[in-house]
């Protein structure tokens, strides 16, 4: 399995390398991944989470793939077989921790894969993160807890056995406004590759703000 980094200092150095290696200044990248400089300097600081929504942006904006920005240097997947068996939860530790949320991948090694299933469990968020858009569609489905997602001017809580379906090019996001930690399912398709994986509110240390 690819190894990915939760430390903000490491994400926030390769980020910097990435942009620098591109040419592109703080305010060229926030203007091509509509995000503020300020959020931008902080997340290459190692002062801020960056979430995966806002990772999504910038690996678009840079040319790069997502996991670029995570991978442990050295570290490459080995063969594995056209598909994969995934025995639960407990089965593996998630493949990514970033801010608020835990990522496990539940995806197999294919060539030509267009789906990214994922388990994801959501912490208590603290500040709801800016509503963002990108390329693709999502389908969520709540296993343990309740989850508020906000698309477009709507507002939809989800209980446990409750799903949605959306399409990512309308403005989302999601928040945890309970005091209990949520687990669900969620499906994404998208024309990057690993690890192309929905949004993960800032940490509480800073927020970005779109624009």
């Amino acid at each position: 399995m690819i190894e990915y980094s939760s430390s903000l200092q490491q994400i926030g150095k390769e980020l910097q390398r990435i942009r620098k290696d591109a040419g592109f200044s703080l305010r060229d990248l926030g203007k091509q991944a509509d995000l503020s400089p300020s959020f931008l300097s902080l997340v290459e600081r190692g002062e801020c989470s960056l979430s995966l929504t806002s990772l999504f942006a910038i690996s678009e904006a840079l040319g790069v793939e997502a996991g670029d920005l995570l991978q442990s240097s050295g570290s490459r997947p080995g063969r594995r077989p056209p598909f994969r068996i995934w025995r639960g939860e407990g089965s593996e530790s998630p493949a990514m921790v970033l801010g608020e949320r835990d990522y496990t991948f539940l995806h197999a090694d294919l060539a030509t894969r267009e789906l990214e299933p994922m388990l994801v469990h959501i912490s208590p968020t603290s500040t709801k993160a800016p509503l963002t858009t990108h390329i693709g569609e999502e389908f969520v489905y709540v296993v343990r807890g309740r989850l508020t997602f906000f698309i477009n001017d709507a507002e939809e809580e989800l209980t446990a056995g409750e799903s949605i379906h959306f399409t990512s090019s309308a403005p989302h996001t999601i928040c945890n406004q309970t005091t209990e930690q949520v687990t669900a399912l969620w499906v994404m398709t998208s024309d990057f590759s690993l690890p192309h994986a929905h949004g993960v509110d800032p940490a509480p240390l800073a927020r970005g703000e779109r624009g």
